[in-house]
Protein backbone atom coordinates (compact mmCIF):
# COMPACT_ATOMS: atom_id res chain seq x y z
CA UNK A 1 0.00 0.00 0.00
CA UNK A 2 1.15 3.55 -0.69
CA UNK A 3 -0.02 6.92 -1.96
CA UNK A 4 -0.56 5.65 -5.49
CA UNK A 5 -2.16 2.55 -6.96
CA UNK A 6 -1.72 1.01 -10.41
CA UNK A 7 -5.02 0.30 -12.18
CA UNK A 8 -4.47 -2.27 -14.94
CA UNK A 9 -6.86 -3.36 -17.71
CA UNK A 10 -6.96 -5.12 -21.04
CA UNK A 11 -9.04 -3.68 -23.83
CA UNK A 12 -9.90 -4.40 -27.44
CA UNK A 13 -11.25 -1.83 -29.86
CA UNK A 14 -11.26 0.90 -27.22
CA UNK A 15 -9.08 3.97 -27.72
CA UNK A 16 -9.76 5.99 -24.57
CA UNK A 17 -11.19 5.07 -21.18
CA UNK A 18 -12.74 6.92 -18.26
CA UNK A 19 -12.01 5.70 -14.76
CA UNK A 20 -14.28 6.47 -11.82
CA UNK A 21 -14.29 5.39 -8.21
CA UNK A 22 -17.03 5.04 -5.62
CA UNK A 23 -16.70 5.08 -1.85
CA UNK A 24 -20.35 4.15 -1.20
CA UNK A 25 -20.87 0.82 -2.99
CA UNK A 26 -21.63 2.46 -6.34
CA UNK A 27 -24.33 4.89 -5.19
CA UNK A 28 -22.22 7.77 -6.52
CA UNK A 29 -19.11 7.92 -8.71
CA UNK A 30 -16.18 10.37 -8.91
CA UNK A 31 -14.06 10.66 -12.05
CA UNK A 32 -10.32 10.14 -11.73
CA UNK A 33 -9.12 13.29 -13.45
CA UNK A 34 -5.75 12.55 -14.98
CA UNK A 35 -5.73 15.24 -17.63
CA UNK A 36 -7.22 18.16 -15.67
CA UNK A 37 -10.03 18.11 -18.20
CA UNK A 38 -13.70 17.42 -17.75
CA UNK A 39 -14.65 14.78 -18.62
CA UNK A 40 -11.26 13.16 -18.37
CA UNK A 41 -10.17 10.17 -20.43
CA UNK A 42 -7.04 8.07 -20.63
CA UNK A 43 -5.32 6.41 -23.59
CA UNK A 44 -6.59 2.80 -23.38
CA UNK A 45 -3.64 1.37 -25.27
CA UNK A 46 -1.44 2.09 -22.24
CA UNK A 47 -3.29 -0.65 -20.31
CA UNK A 48 -2.59 0.93 -16.96
CA UNK A 49 -2.93 4.13 -14.99
CA UNK A 50 -1.24 5.22 -11.75
CA UNK A 51 -3.95 6.61 -9.49
CA UNK A 52 -3.07 9.08 -6.76
CA UNK A 53 -5.20 7.87 -3.85
CA UNK A 54 -7.70 10.48 -2.55
CA UNK A 55 -7.88 11.53 1.10
CA UNK A 56 -11.03 9.59 1.95
CA UNK A 57 -11.79 6.62 4.20
CA UNK A 58 -14.20 3.89 3.20
CA UNK A 59 -14.49 0.10 3.31
CA UNK A 60 -17.01 0.11 0.44
CA UNK A 61 -14.96 1.28 -2.56
CA UNK A 62 -15.38 0.18 -6.18
CA UNK A 63 -13.71 1.10 -9.50
CA UNK A 64 -15.43 1.52 -12.87
CA UNK A 65 -13.70 1.72 -16.26
CA UNK A 66 -15.72 2.70 -19.33
CA UNK A 67 -15.13 3.52 -22.97
CA UNK A 68 -14.83 7.31 -23.26
CA UNK A 69 -16.94 7.30 -26.46
CA UNK A 70 -19.39 4.41 -26.01
CA UNK A 71 -20.40 4.55 -22.33
CA UNK A 72 -22.30 1.26 -22.69
CA UNK A 73 -18.90 -0.49 -22.66
CA UNK A 74 -18.22 -0.56 -18.93
CA UNK A 75 -16.66 -2.79 -16.31
CA UNK A 76 -16.90 -2.48 -12.52
CA UNK A 77 -14.81 -4.12 -9.84
CA UNK A 78 -16.38 -7.31 -8.48
CA UNK A 79 -15.16 -6.85 -4.91
CA UNK A 80 -14.95 -4.04 -2.41
CA UNK A 81 -11.64 -2.51 -1.51
CA UNK A 82 -10.73 -0.13 1.28
CA UNK A 83 -9.19 3.33 1.09
CA UNK A 84 -7.59 4.46 4.33
CA UNK A 85 -4.74 6.88 5.03
CA UNK A 86 -4.22 7.45 1.28
CA UNK A 87 -3.69 3.72 0.69
CA UNK A 88 -5.67 0.99 -1.06
CA UNK A 89 -6.24 -2.42 0.49
CA UNK A 90 -7.93 -5.48 -1.00
CA UNK A 91 -10.77 -7.35 0.70
CA UNK A 92 -8.52 -9.53 2.85
CA UNK A 93 -5.57 -7.27 3.53
CA UNK A 94 -6.91 -4.20 5.34
CA UNK A 95 -4.96 -3.83 8.61
CA UNK A 96 -7.69 -3.14 11.15
CA UNK A 97 -8.85 -4.89 14.26
CA UNK A 98 -12.18 -6.67 14.45
CA UNK A 99 -13.82 -3.85 16.39
CA UNK A 100 -13.01 -1.39 13.58
CA UNK A 101 -14.57 -3.65 10.95
CA UNK A 102 -18.01 -3.43 12.55
CA UNK A 103 -20.01 -0.61 10.96
CA UNK A 104 -21.09 2.15 13.31
CA UNK A 105 -24.52 2.62 11.72
CA UNK A 106 -27.17 0.76 9.75
CA UNK A 107 -26.65 1.54 6.06
CA UNK A 108 -28.55 0.33 2.99
CA UNK A 109 -26.53 0.89 -0.18
CA UNK A 110 -27.94 1.52 -3.64
CA UNK A 111 -28.11 -1.68 -5.68
CA UNK A 112 -25.49 -2.16 -8.37
CA UNK A 113 -25.78 -2.21 -11.29
CA UNK A 114 -28.84 0.00 -11.58
CA UNK A 115 -30.52 -0.23 -14.08
CA UNK A 116 -29.92 -3.99 -14.29
CA UNK A 117 -30.87 -7.04 -16.39
CA UNK A 118 -31.71 -9.40 -14.77
CA UNK A 119 -29.40 -9.66 -11.70
CA UNK A 120 -28.39 -6.92 -9.28
CA UNK A 121 -26.42 -6.81 -6.04
CA UNK A 122 -27.74 -5.21 -2.86
CA UNK A 123 -25.35 -4.49 0.01
CA UNK A 124 -26.03 -3.30 3.52
CA UNK A 125 -24.13 -2.78 6.75
CA UNK A 126 -25.44 -3.48 10.25
CA UNK A 127 -23.70 -2.39 13.49
CA UNK A 128 -24.88 -5.25 15.73
CA UNK A 129 -26.63 -8.63 15.68
CA UNK A 130 -30.24 -8.26 14.64
CA UNK A 131 -33.23 -9.26 12.58
CA UNK A 132 -32.92 -8.26 8.93
CA UNK A 133 -35.55 -8.44 6.21
CA UNK A 134 -35.13 -7.38 2.61
CA UNK A 135 -38.33 -7.30 0.59
CA UNK A 136 -38.78 -6.31 -3.06
CA UNK A 137 -41.97 -4.49 -4.14
CA UNK A 138 -43.37 -3.64 -7.57
CA UNK A 139 -44.52 -0.15 -8.60
CA UNK A 140 -48.00 -0.75 -7.09
CA UNK A 141 -46.49 -1.57 -3.69
CA UNK A 142 -47.16 -5.30 -3.91
CA UNK A 143 -44.43 -7.44 -2.32
CA UNK A 144 -42.98 -9.67 -5.04
CA UNK A 145 -40.20 -11.40 -3.12
CA UNK A 146 -38.49 -11.71 0.26
CA UNK A 147 -34.73 -11.82 -0.39
CA UNK A 148 -33.54 -11.90 3.24
CA UNK A 149 -35.39 -12.79 6.44
CA UNK A 150 -32.76 -13.77 9.01
CA UNK A 151 -30.95 -12.91 12.23
CA UNK A 152 -27.53 -11.64 11.04
CA UNK A 153 -24.17 -10.80 12.58
CA UNK A 154 -22.79 -7.24 12.44
CA UNK A 155 -20.84 -6.30 9.33
CA UNK A 156 -21.21 -5.78 5.60
CA UNK A 157 -23.64 -8.13 3.85
CA UNK A 158 -24.23 -8.54 0.12
CA UNK A 159 -27.08 -10.39 -1.59
CA UNK A 160 -28.18 -10.72 -5.19
CA UNK A 161 -31.67 -10.37 -6.57
CA UNK A 162 -32.62 -12.10 -9.81
CA UNK A 163 -35.41 -10.32 -11.68
CA UNK A 164 -35.71 -12.97 -14.42
CA UNK A 165 -39.29 -13.85 -13.43
CA UNK A 166 -40.43 -10.22 -13.36
CA UNK A 167 -41.27 -7.68 -16.04
CA UNK A 168 -39.34 -4.56 -16.92
CA UNK A 169 -40.07 -1.69 -14.60
CA UNK A 170 -39.40 0.20 -11.41
CA UNK A 171 -39.09 -1.81 -8.21
CA UNK A 172 -38.41 -0.86 -4.62
CA UNK A 173 -36.47 -2.75 -2.00
CA UNK A 174 -37.09 -2.18 1.67
CA UNK A 175 -34.39 -3.19 4.12
CA UNK A 176 -35.43 -3.48 7.76
CA UNK A 177 -32.98 -3.95 10.61
CA UNK A 178 -34.56 -4.30 14.06
CA UNK A 179 -36.73 -1.13 14.24
CA UNK A 180 -34.89 0.79 11.46
CA UNK A 181 -35.67 0.66 7.74
CA UNK A 182 -34.66 2.18 4.42
CA UNK A 183 -36.27 1.97 0.98
CA UNK A 184 -34.51 2.43 -2.35
CA UNK A 185 -35.55 2.34 -6.03
CA UNK A 186 -34.13 0.04 -8.68
CA UNK A 187 -34.89 -0.33 -12.38
CA UNK A 188 -35.17 -3.71 -14.06
CA UNK A 189 -34.56 -3.12 -17.79
CA UNK A 190 -34.89 -6.14 -20.07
Amino acid sequence: AGTSYDIIWTSTNVERVRIKYSTDNGASWTAIDSLNQSPSSIDATEGSYTWIIPSVQSMYCLLMISDAVNTEIVDKSDHFFTISNNSVYGEDEYPMNVEDEIPKTFTAFQNSPNPFNPITTISFAIPEHGNVTLNVYNITGQKVETVVNDYLEPGLHTVTWDGTRYSTGLYFYRLTFNDLSDTKKMLLSK
